[in-house]
């Protein structure tokens, strides 16, 4: 199974990486570990992080204005 959402709202994020994030551990029988995504403000809000942080997920983000990082976090 292929797993695909497609967002309609930005605010949208923290649910839906809830929900990859329980179907990947199934999945593979592995704990997520580590998130990478750039600097936009739905990776960057309050929910995200605190959801990041209570699920112990160390949450990387590339550095601004460097595209060449693009396909790191995308």
């Amino acid at each position: 199974m292929c797993w695909v959402y497609f967002l309609k709202f930005k605010t949208e994020v923290t649910n839906v990486f809830l929900k990859f994030k329980n179907w990947i551990e199934n999945q593979s029988g592995h704990k997520v570990q580590v998130v990478r995504s750039d600097n936009d403000t739905e990776y960057t809000s309050n929910k995200f992080s605190k959801f990041c942080h209570d699920a112990r997920i160390e949450h990387q983000y590339t550095t601004p204005y460097t595209p060449q990082q693009n396909g790191v976090s995308e």
